[in-house]
């Protein structure tokens, strides 16, 4: 089993589940899920938009990527080269990505 780790978790997070209709702790939350239903938890990281956190792998063209500094962008092609996943995003350039790290994207 492949460990996953966040480099970008943003302060003062707060964790919800739309399923569940309720705020979540962070012990009520396994692999950015909801672990009473299983739904993908809604991050409110006090920016423009709540966030969400995918495996790499599961980003597509029709996420927003997440920057560190909390700027969002849109991902107009996701592709591999040489094993490594790397997202082009509209505005900037090619964003290499860690295969083993949590991926922030806009909320959907």
């Amino acid at each position: 089993m492949t460990r996953y780790m966040s480099t970008n978790i943003f302060g003062k997070e707060e964790y919800y589940c739309n399923t569940c209709n309720k705020d979540l702790s962070k012990k009520e939350i396994d692999q950015w899920c909801c672990i009473h239903c299983n739904d993908q938890v809604e991050i409110d990281a006090g920016l423009s938009h709540t966030i969400m956190r995918k495996l790499p792998e599961d980003v597509t063209k029709d996420d927003i990527y997440v920057f560190p500094s909390g700027e969002f962008h849109e991902i107009y092609e996701v592709g591999k080269k040489k094993g490594e996943i790397y997202y082009n995003i509209k505005g900037y350039r090619q964003h290499p990505q860690y295969s083993n790290e949590w991926v922030n994207c806009k909320y959907q």
